[in-house]
């Protein structure tokens, strides 16, 4: 047979619990980011970023006549770590826009 459709209230009533969920989410994203600062030479307050601590190691695959996108490294139960990565040969290269 035919299900019921829900009234308004129903809707209204899922409509703001989406919200407060989606303003929940995002004031936990927020706060979880670490906003922690620390002062520079000039005494101002500069946020400090996850990405403030990186360093660049170098390109983990690189080989000649291939564009390379991604990579996924998996860990054997050996120890040993296996790179996946897309690849396709430049002459078969997409177009940007």
């Amino acid at each position: 047979m035919f299900k019921r459709r829900p009234d308004s209230v129903t809707f209204t009533r899922i409509r703001m619990a989406k919200n407060y969920l989606m303003l929940f989410g995002l004031t936990a994203a927020y706060w979880g980011c670490g906003h922690t600062h620390r002062k520079t030479s000039a005494g101002l307050n500069v946020p400090v970023a996850l990405a403030d601590h990186w360093k660049l190691v170098g390109e983990a695959i690189n080989q000649a006549g291939y564009d390379i996108l991604g990579s996924s490294p998996v860990y054997d139960d050996a120890g040993k770590i296996h790179l996946y990565a897309a690849r396709w040969q430049e002459t078969n290269s997409f177009e940007s826009g």
